[in-house]
């Protein structure tokens, strides 16, 4: 059984922001810098501070 933390940690994964974000159809350069900026100014903070 997955826990509530691992679900957490696949949602909230950087990886898992830009995929998501393209399947809605935001382009790739796009997308790839939105999950960057996510994954260093919110993502860092959040799962590994």
């Amino acid at each position: 059984m997955v826990s509530r933390k691992d679900r957490f940690r696949h949602y909230l994964n950087p990886l898992h922001l830009y995929c998501r974000l393209v399947s809605v159809g935001i382009n790739r350069k796009t997308a790839r810098s939105l999950s960057q900026w996510y994954e260093k100014t919110i993502y860092c903070h959040t799962m590994l501070g």
